[in-house]
């Protein structure tokens, strides 16, 4: 990773999020994943590299910004580019704990139905706006299974 970052190409960096995932097989995903205009800046790039870490290490990831920054799309973009299914929780105030959890039950059955080898990763998109708060922290903080 020794380099001069400000020239990378999108070709380069989705390269090097691969090779870091283990993942060598180039015929899959690539720039063909990502979506159409997204633009794999040295920004972007060391977000995703630092998911990546933080998921190896069996971290819970926050990922923090002002509404239209890009949160969703950049972890979209990320899963796509690595091969890993994504399920997203689009969070709301009218939700309660049970549909939370009925969801989370769901894929957790998803996971466990796959190679141990592979990955799902679940995004809670906008988790603030419900009552769950202390839910959403035993399940990604705690790692509590009510399933």
């Amino acid at each position: 990773l020794a380099r001069d970052w400000s020239d990378i190409t999108n070709e380069e960096g989705v390269e090097i999020l691969r090779n870091i995932e283990g993942n060598f097989n180039h015929g899959f995903g690539g720039l063909n994943a990502i979506d159409e205009g997204y633009v794999l800046t040295v920004d972007n790039l060391l977000k995703m590299l630092s998911i990546q870490m933080r998921l190896r290490a069996n971290l819970p990831v926050i990922i923090m910004g002002e509404t239209g920054c890009g949160k969703s799309t950049l972890i979209r973009n990320l899963c796509a580019i690595l091969g890993i299914p994504l399920h997203t929780m689009n969070v709301h105030g009218g939700m309660a704990e049970d549909d939370v959890l009925s969801w989370m039950k769901s894929k957790i059955k998803i996971a466990e139905s796959i190679s141990s080898q592979s990955k799902v990763i679940v995004f809670l998109d906008e988790i603030n706006t419900c009552n769950c708060m202390g839910l959403f922290k035993e399940i990604v903080c705690d790692k509590k299974t009510f399933f």
